[in-house]
């Protein structure tokens, strides 16, 4: 099975949701801004970014900040990164790890497919992005 690797697709599908869910408006310093020279990266508040890196079993988003101390959002994200019921078939598992950083992993679920996991991608984004991804920037956003 060879899946189709969206890094970059995930990254610019959250600048996208974020900018709908404002109603258009920008943000200042670049936040949410998609950037093609650093496709897979999305840079939030404070120095904080996100890296996308997916490796077809499992996606991981590596938080970093300009300032360090991405360690202080550990616990906030342990409590709030978790699968909402209608994802379950798309993602089964999601992690937090200090190892080299700050990072969560979402295990996707195998499927029967060329790919072994979902194709639709959007689907594959909005599991990611509801169990990870607006995690990550709520904890983020309380901790400035």
């Amino acid at each position: 099975m060879r899946f189709r690797d969206q890094s970059n697709y995930l990254a610019e599908a959250t600048c996208k949701h974020i900018s709908e869910k404002v109603g258009g408006a920008s943000f200042a310093k670049r936040v949410f801004e998609y950037d093609s020279n650093h496709s897979n990266q999305i840079q939030l508040w404070g120095g904080y970014r996100i890296s996308i890196l997916d490796m077809g079993s499992k996606i991981r988003l590596d938080l970093d900040s300009n300032e360090g101390g991405v360690e202080n959002l550990v616990e906030a994200l342990k409590e709030k990164a978790h699968i909402p019921k209608k994802y379950q078939g798309v993602l089964k598992d999601v992690n937090v790890s200090k190892v080299n950083g700050l990072s969560l992993e979402a295990e996707v679920v195998k499927v029967n497919n060329s790919q072994g996991r979902v194709q639709n991608r959007d689907k594959l984004f909005m599991a990611l992005y509801h169990s990870a991804i607006q995690p990550v920037i709520s904890a983020v956003h309380e901790s400035l």
